[in-house]
């Protein structure tokens, strides 16, 4: 909004800053569904020419009044923005959810995992440049760069176990000539 005021040398933004900060202080936001203003105060605010033309119709009896009276506006304001926001939240996430294309495997799949991710020691199929596993439990955690990465516990034809990251595992199929024996699972 501020780039919308200022000249083209762009060394007057002070002169608007506050009248930007008001204008974006009294919008409604839409995912809490009511003002930064309303939620600071507990009020709309009151224009100088509102203020000018209608007088102020509220008048408390004690400082008293008028507290109990702020605190509940408050925490009426502050329940139903939290609501508002959880449900902005879930509905970008289901429209997050329809767009990507992140495989998300449950225990029991069987993806293939990429035969240059396997680690040294665990043997592939001979000649394979694929492997099909069974996933047997999922985790997250946190990598070098402190970002959460996916991990799965998988178990290879052979009955050998290990962790996989989500990216070694090629896109899901299912295999249905894989079998694993019980006496290996531990």
């Amino acid at each position: 909004m501020l780039s919308m005021y200022v000249s083209g040398h762009q060394r007057d933004w002070d002169t608007f800053i506050s009248f930007v900060l008001f204008a974006y202080r009294t919008s409604l936001h839409e995912s809490i569904q009511e003002t930064p203003f309303f939620l600071m105060h507990g009020r709309d605010p009151v224009l100088p020419v509102e203020a000018a033309m209608c007088p102020p119709t509220i008048t408390y009896t004690s400082s008293d009044d008028y507290k109990s009276e702020m605190v509940t506006r408050l925490q009426e304001a502050f329940t139903l923005a939290k609501d508002n926001l959880q449900a902005a939240q879930r509905k970008q996430k289901e429209q997050y959810d329809l767009k990507s294309d992140v495989i998300n495997y449950a225990i029991d799949d069987r993806p293939i995992i990429d035969g240059e991710d396997i680690v040294p020691n665990i043997n592939p199929i001979e000649n394979s440049d694929n492997t099909k596993v069974k996933i047997l439990d999922t985790m997250r955690s946190r990598n070098e760069s402190k970002r959460l990465e996916k991990h799965y516990f998988v178990q290879y034809e052979n009955g050998e176990t290990q962790w996989v990251k989500e990216d070694a595992i090629k896109d899901f199929a299912i295999i249905n000539d894989f079998h694993i024996s019980n006496e290996n699972i531990d």
